[in-house]
């Protein structure tokens, strides 16, 4: 299952977003952080990332 990353360091605060579940076109399900927290990637990768590799 493809999982689109977007690490958005302009946001206000800064902040990582995970899309998954695509279907027709579009991702279904999303999950955002600011920039520092984890976020749980879902299956198949199944991780926790640590955004705090992110900051600038």
């Amino acid at each position: 299952m493809p999982i689109y990353l977007l690490i958005d360091l302009l946001a206000e605060p800064p902040s990582v977003t995970a899309y998954s579940d695509p279907r027709d076109g579009a991702y279904l399900a999303s999950s955002t952080v600011p920039v520092g927290s984890p976020l749980r990637l879902p299956s198949p990768i199944d991780v926790e990332l640590d955004t705090s590799i992110f900051k600038v």
